[in-house]
């Protein structure tokens, strides 16, 4: 495989699909929301240009809403699959906002540290935190500057390889801007890859995360170098949801 190219894209979304202002797509996606407040995912120009595509690039952004409860915002295709190797992609930025809640990318169709749910990956406070059946993994990031995430799956009975790289079954390898930082992290539970969301349990704080590129392979993907990934960030075309055939 060649490193850092999609080999099997099934879901991409460069969130440009639906005007800001509003939520992501809901064709594509599913948001439930928890506790009170305001709006937990919406879209967002990126007058900035924080993530590289130009004033009229737009993102999506994560938001506690306060008031407990839980609020996600769930990709419908992966409800109605379930590969046992994956590689989710996204870019983002965490603005240094005083978020006291984590925003969680979780993988499988459990809740806040329920056993059905495979993985649980937590961006706060510039640090990144695997949680692993009980223990952690963290690594750390930058306030404020855009990062590129690559989470590689194993779901499966047996170990499998991608590139260079060994990954035991029922774990997954984590890599930041294009370096491996957390190695064959164990599947917090039983759950497999149904249900790929971005979840934020007992809003707290008033932080914000944003998200950009978000990409699910069904295929273990070796990440490009940082240098190369915020080029092909650029490059992502109109949102485009295939199921793979």
């Amino acid at each position: 495989m060649t490193a850092g190219l999609h080999a099997a894209p099934i879901f991409t979304d460069n969130f440009n699909g639906v005007a800001a202002g509003n939520p992501p797509d809901a064709t594509n996606w599913t948001t439930t929301l928890g506790g009170t407040g305001g709006s937990y995912a919406k879209l967002v120009a990126d007058t900035a240009n924080k993530f590289g595509g130009g004033s009229s690039n737009q993102y999506l952004e994560l938001a506690p809403r306060g008031g407990g409860g839980t609020n996600t915002v769930t990709t419908k295709v992966a409800s109605s699959f379930s590969d046992d190797i994956l590689t989710i992609s996204f870019d983002f930025v965490e603005p240094n906002d005083l978020r006291i809640s984590p925003i969680n990318l979780q993988v499988g169709r459990g809740s806040f540290n329920n056993t059905t749910k495979f993985l649980q990956l937590s961006l706060n406070n510039n640090t990144l935190t695997a949680t692993n059946g009980g223990s952690t993994s963290t690594a750390g990031y930058s306030y404020g500057q855009k990062a590129h995430v690559d989470v590689v799956i194993n779901a499966s009975v047996t170990s499998t390889s991608y590139g260079s790289n060994s990954l035991s079954a029922n774990a997954y390898d984590v890599w930041l801007d294009g370096s491996r930082v957390i190695t064959g992290a164990a599947n917090f539970g039983s759950g497999t890859s149904g249900n790929i969301s971005f979840a934020q349990f007992n809003g707290a704080g008033n932080g914000t995360l944003q998200v950009d590129n978000f990409v699910i392979d069904s295929a273990a993907v070796v990440p490009e170098p940082a240098t190369t990934v915020g080029v092909l960030g650029g490059l992502l075309g109109t949102l485009v949801l295939r199921r793979r055939r």
